[in-house]
């Protein structure tokens, strides 16, 4: 049921806020070493759309989940949310990447869907 001046969450979703840190930045070499992300957050400043970019360690996010469970009631669901890197574009750069992001999903929800349909072969 959905209740006024609350987000409708899906079932076991929890609403948390990730405060960020930022750490400092360190030359990479982006095709050796990728980048590993767990989380990602949008802002906006002007007419500029920031992407950041980072981690969040996930014993932190256990701890901060276990918390919530014992006291669901509470609103303050804080966890650290290291930013490793930060992305300014403007929107129709964002646009791209949206239309980007929803032809990966759709190409990874054909691929399941491929998966599912194929029977298990059984040896002999």
């Amino acid at each position: 049921m959905k209740q006024p001046g609350k987000k409708q969450l899906p079932e076991g979703a929890m609403e948390y806020f990730a405060q960020p840190v930022i750490v400092p930045h360190e030359v990479s070499s982006p095709d050796l070493e990728p980048l590993f992300a767990n989380h990602f957050e949008l802002l906006t400043m002007g007419t500029d759309i920031f992407l950041d970019i980072g981690v969040i360690d996930p014993k932190d996010m256990t701890v901060m989940v276990q918390k919530a469970q014992q006291k669901p009631d509470e609103s303050d669901h804080v966890v650290k949310f290291s930013v490793l890197q930060r992305v300014a574009m403007s929107p129709a750069t964002f646009v791209l990447l949206v239309n980007k992001v929803n032809a990966t999903l759709q190409q990874i929800r054909e691929n399941n869907a491929g998966e599912k349909s194929e029977k298990p072969k059984i040896s002999k």
